[in-house]
């Protein structure tokens, strides 16, 4: 979802980076609430039918609000890409559970980071530098090479490492495990085929996606698996927050088996998580086959 044609989109970026990131977030957010369904229709249309089952409490006029909180919340994080490399430096960005990661590194554990498209999920690489975390995410590119041109520059002033998927980034994943130096990081809502994989909304499970893989590689490397969210704050500000590892189950099984354990574990903790906050979830214009 863009902001208008290319060239505008990107004569909006350079200007955006001129002005205070307040006065950004807000154009952004203006943007998206008034284009979303211009532009997007089919995905405001998914984004509706998904707040119908998912929040059923809320009234008709409620859940239009919030798909429409959701749209503007993609409007800003969209602008806000002309100010990632000031949302730290301004102390935009609070960061919590650091504790559990920190730890791990230093005791030379393999970390795997799981996270969903939630508030500026951007901030978190913008946390992670500012720790001094090195961070590599399996990432799918934007299919616009206008959108992909402006996500590298804004992320390579985070020291981000992005690894598209394939089997050269399946091994450097591995690499990067058994070298305990670096954390890996993998979005678990991503779509394929048409299909969110995670979280399920009791949906069947699936074997398929990031979230298994990430579960594969834990058991195979002694890895430990953290969730890692970002949520929007007003401001716009931001709270990058770790939570400890998962509990995964490691014994009593063939990897199959445990595969089919853990992952109800994991996509249980990501609804929790998200259901509350589907307005800041960008995966809510890509959720299909509910209810």
């Amino acid at each position: 979802m863009s902001l208008g044609p290319a060239g505008l989109d990107e004569a909006l970026f350079r200007a955006l980076r001129r002005l205070p990131t307040p006065l950004v977030s807000g154009i952004g957010g203006a943007l998206g609430r008034l284009l979303a369904a211009r532009r997007a229709p089919e995905a405001v249309a998914r984004a509706r039918a998904a707040v119908a089952v998912l929040r059923p409490d809320l009234s008709a006029a409620e859940q239009a609000a919030l798909v429409a909180r959701a749209a503007e919340n993609v409007g800003r994080l969209l602008a806000e890409h002309a100010r990632l490399h000031r949302l730290w430096p301004e102390g935009r960005i609070s960061f919590t559970g650091e504790e559990h990661v920190i730890a791990l590194v230093r005791a030379g554990k393999p970390v795997i980071g799981i996270t969903c498209h939630t508030g500026n999920w951007e901030a978190i690489a913008s946390a992670a530098h500012a720790f001094r975390l090195p961070l590599a995410v399996v990432y799918r590119p934007p299919r616009s090479a206008l959108e992909r041109r402006i996500a590298a520059e804004a992320r390579a002033r985070t020291g981000l490492r992005l690894l598209p998927p394939g089997l050269a980034s399946a091994v450097e994943a591995v690499k990067i495990l058994e070298g305990g130096r670096e954390i890996l990081g993998f979005f678990v809502d991503e779509s394929a085929g048409g299909d969110l994989m995670a979280p399920r909304f009791g949906r069947p499970q699936t074997r398929r996606g990031n979230m298994a893989i990430a579960i594969r590689l834990a058991l195979r490397h002694g890895a430990e698996i953290l969730p890692v969210w970002s949520e929007r704050l007003p401001g716009p500000r931001f709270r990058v927050a770790i939570g400890p590892p998962f509990a995964l189950q490691r014994h009593g099984g063939d990897e199959e088996a445990l595969l089919a354990a853990n992952l109800p574990l994991l996509d249980r903790a990501l609804e929790a998580s998200i259901r509350p906050r589907l307005d800041q979830w960008y995966g809510l214009f890509r959720l299909r086959g509910i209810g």
